[in-house]
Parts: C-alpha cells; sequence; structure tokens
C-alpha cells in the first residue's frame, strides 16, 4: 500500500514535536493510532460523477452590436467571430491553456454549452478547500475581434487569467465583481497583462473602451470542476467518498444544483434539462456582482 505524502504529514509533526526525553515506547503507540485513521483515507476508493445536459432552447439572447460612438477607439476593426471552435484569427497566446469558445458561427446549441461549467461542492460548506487550489492552473481570454474570446473561463481558487490583445487598437480591461475587482487600465496590440484569483465566484470582465465586450470568469472553490462538452455531457472524476452538490452555472439562468452522495468507486449519473424551473440567479461562494 502506498501512503501519500499529504497523509504521512501528521505523523510527521508527531514525531519531530516529541520531547527527546519520550520513551520509544509512547512515540509508537501514536504513531500506530495516526495510522489506523488514516488507512481508510488511502483505501477509499475515488468516485465520479458523469452525466449529460440537455438544452431544449436558446439561453442567450442574441447581441446586437450598438453604433459605434465616433470617440470609441477602434472602429475600423469589424466584430470577429469564432468559426468551427477555433479562436479568431487561429491565435493563442503561448503558455497559456484556452478553456472553452464557441462553435460554428450560427450554431446556438454548441454556442450554450461553451457557456456551462459545472464542478462538485462539499455539503460541509465553509471556506474552501484551500489545499486544492491550483495556482499554476492558466486560462487566457483575448481581445480579439472588438471582443472577449472565449467568452467563459473556467479556473480554480489560486488560479491565472491572461488578457492578451490581438487587435490594432487599444483594448482594456476591468471587473467590479465582489470575488474580485480590477482595472488593467488601457494597452496596446501585442501586449498581456494577467490577474490571479484568490477568492471563489463569478467575475464579470468588460472593456471601458467598448461597451459590447464582456466575458465572464468562474472560479470555483476546487480542483473537480469542468467546462460541457459540445455533445453536451460531463465527467468529473476523483472525489472522495461523500456528501457533495454538483453545481452547474450558466449567465442567463444562474446556478442549478443536485445533491450527491458519492460512494466508494461509484460513478454518480446526472442528467440535466436547461431551462428549469430551479435556475436561480444565486451564486455561492462570492456572488455574481
Amino acid at each position: 500500500m502506498v501512503v501519500s505524502m499529504r497523509l504521512l504529514a501528521p505523523v510527521r509533526r508527531i514525531v519531530y514535536r516529541a520531547p527527546r526525553r519520550s520513551a520509544p515506547a509512547s512515540i509508537a503507540v501514536a504513531l500506530i493510532a495516526m495510522l489506523v485513521q488514516l488507512v481508510p483515507v488511502a483505501l477509499a476508493q475515488q468516485g465520479s460523477v458523469s452525466g449529460t445536459v440537455t438544452i431544449r432552447k436558446r439561453l442567450t439572447r442574441p447581441a446586437i452590436a450598438a453604433t459605434v460612438p465616433s470617440y470609441q477607439r477602434g472602429v475600423g476593426v469589424p466584430l470577429g467571430v469564432s468559426p468551427k471552435g477555433v479562436s479568431p484569427k487561429g491565435v493563442s497566446p503561448k503558455g497559456a491553456e484556452i478553456t472553452g469558445g464557441l462553435g460554428t458561427a450560427g450554431d446556438w446549441l454548441a454556442e450554450e454549452s461553451a457557456r456551462i461549467v459545472i464542478w462538485v461542492e462539499s455539503m460541509a460548506g465553509g471556506e474552501p478547500d484551500v489545499s486544492r487550489s491550483s495556482p499554476g492552473i492558466s486560462a487566457a481570454i483575448q481581445q480579439v475581434g472588438r471582443r472577449f474570446w472565449p467568452e467563459v473561463v473556467a479556473i480554480p481558487v489560486g488560479g491565472t487569467v491572461s488578457f492578451p490583445n490581438l487587435d490594432p487598437i487599444f483594448h482594456n480591461v476591468f471587473s467590479l465583481s465582489k470575488p474580485k475587482a480590477f482595472d488593467l487600465g488601457n494597452y496596446p496590440m501585442g501586449s498581456s497583462k494577467q490577474v490571479t484569483f484568490q477568492k471563489p465566484g463569478i467575475v464579470y470582465v468588460n472593456c471601458h473602451l467598448h461597451p459590447n465586450m464582456t466575458a465572464t470568469i468562474v472560479v470555483v472553490p476546487g480542483s473537480r470542476f469542468t467546462k460541457l462538452g459540445k455533445d453536451g455531457t460531463f465527467s468529473i472524476s476523483g472525489i472522495t467518498p461523500g456528501d457533495y452538490e454538483l453545481v452547474l452555472w450558466h449567465r442567463a439562468i444562474g446556478v442549478v444544483r443536485r445533491s450527491l452522495k458519492i460512494s466508494e468507486g461509484e460513478d454518480f449519473r446526472v442528467d440535466l434539462l436547461l431551462p428549469n424551473a430551479e435556475s436561480s440567479k444565486s451564486v455561492r461562494n462570492g456572488g455574481s456582482d
């Protein structure tokens, strides 16, 4: 049996903190008692949750581009689209993971699927599990075609999002959301700035120079999350047995929750239908504004 270094940490503390005059037998008894508690955790086989999301109709109202005022920068840059799920102009920043995107222009089902984030939360509540935060995980929201792409990205607490400007004009990136308020100022093509998110919640991003530009960052309180696949399926693995909530988020409908009781090695199946009467605009762990 292999016990992870994380599980052995309490054992190390006992050894290091024990007074030198302590009898070896006393230390041995304490270690045995600790290992007895750790063995069930180490042997527990993790479970998973998977399922499908059926979207019955368009959830997002079609965006109507307003007339651009003469003072607004970038008048000559056309509003971009994302054909066939690839980034506009085929450009992606080096070293950044693009999380999500849009489908073929006019394919509303693929577009709505790309706007859905699904994660698992412990029913115990309280502060998010900081030990599961992933500071090395990053995502990118490009400024291209006078819009943010992709519209929705998901990162864990401690993750970082970069905002590269790929347009031959100035752009601005800011947010007034409670989980993370920031203003990166105006910067030109070829420049990129980034923000690290230490609190879970929904962060709405805009551009002062182009009011039509908007994006959303979903900061998840843990590492167990995913974007909905183009085929409407999802799967989250590595879940320790226990009681949880499956949380689905979409900007137009808010959140949908399902209670989960994961057993050892179980693949818990959840199928959701959108929209439904259980949708709510409230968002736990940070709020929506």
